[in-house]
């Protein structure tokens, strides 16, 4: 009986926090659309993490899709974290053209929010798709070390 009190009060305890956490990123969004929705309509939240968030939204005009990254309302309020942030950008900036590497649009901040307008992929992520097939293939797995190291190596020979 005591286990099953315990569980329903652990069950409780992530409810609330599901929602506490769903409650800022729908409040982030609500401020994401405030500062770019004459430009974009923010349309839903597509992933994220401890980091940031990332959203889907079409551009008003041509209505091409982009995902927007924002960074975590916690983490904003870091400089150290911020200019991190920012460095994402400049770096994915001089690796543009390259595979598996999305060009950035844009980059902003307002309200507290520092944000990158990226090119929205399509598709299935890692992680979801190792939570659904389990594994790689080890052929998969060279490709993806591949790529990884052919990207890293660039960027490490843009910098010297």
């Amino acid at each position: 009986m005591v286990l099953i009190l315990n569980s329903a009060l652990v069950l409780a305890a992530s409810a609330s926090y599901n929602n506490a956490a769903m409650t800022i990123i729908n409040q982030q969004r609500l401020e994401l659309e405030a500062l770019i929705g004459d430009k974009y309509e923010v349309l839903r939240r597509i992933g994220g993490g401890g980091m940031a968030q990332v959203f889907l939204a079409r551009h008003r005009l041509h209505g091409g899709f982009v995902a927007v990254k924002v960074l975590a309302d916690h983490l904003a309020q870091d400089d150290r974290i911020v200019a991190r942030f920012e460095q994402e950008a400049r770096t994915a900036a001089s690796l543009s053209g390259y595979p598996n590497v999305a060009p950035i649009f844009d980059v902003g901040q307002g309200n507290g929010l520092h944000f990158l307008i990226m090119q929205y992929v399509a598709g299935e992520d890692l992680g979801s798709y190792l939570k659904r097939a389990g594994k790689l293939s080890p052929a998969d797995a060279a490709n993806i070390i591949r790529s990884e190291e052919r990207r890293v190596g660039k960027e490490c020979r843009s910098r010297w």
